[in-house]
């Protein structure tokens, strides 16, 4: 699978506990419960008396977390990965090279096939479909500039 992909999924999965949480935090020794109109209310352990509650921090490995802490975890987080993808190629795109090599190769192969075209795919000499194709280059004589290219049948460009 795409890391584009599965790092939003990763994303989605660890945040899950802190987004089904809530964000309501019952003091040592209160559990959270519900009132009669079902809102999410802390109670102690042994009267179920209502307390307050902690509503803008979160308990993680025994340590009070600020909500703004958290906002601050998830962003490097996503920070994290959002460089991951960068790194390891996500978005997709290939890149194309544009060195002078496959440049010149490129241009060869189109002004190749011109000719083919031009002679309605039959060889320039004996006039018969050929199933392997040569080339010759037609060039100025005075500057060596190529003027186009003649395709030829391997029996033709033999002889």
């Amino acid at each position: 699978m795409n890391l584009a992909i599965t790092a939003p999924l990763i994303l989605i999965l660890l945040s899950t506990p802190l987004l089904a949480y809530g964000g309501l935090n019952c003091s040592e020794g209160a559990y959270v419960g519900r009132d009669n109109a079902g809102n999410k209310i802390c109670k102690t352990i042994g009267t179920g008396e209502i307390v307050d509650s902690n509503s803008d921090s979160f308990t993680i490995g025994g340590e009070e977390i600020g909500s703004g802490g958290i906002i601050f975890g998830i962003f490097i987080f996503i920070i994290i990965i959002v460089i991951m993808i960068k790194a390891f190629g996500g978005g997709g795109g290939k890149t194309e090279r544009n060195d002078q090599g496959n440049a010149s190769l490129n241009n060869e192969y189109q002004h190749q096939e011109a000719a083919k075209i031009r002679q309605l795919h039959l060889c320039d000499l004996c006039k018969k479909m050929p199933n392997n194709w040569r080339f010759r280059r037609i060039e100025e004589r005075e500057t060596g500039r190529l003027l186009a290219y003649q395709g030829l049948c391997l029996d033709c460009a033999n002889s």
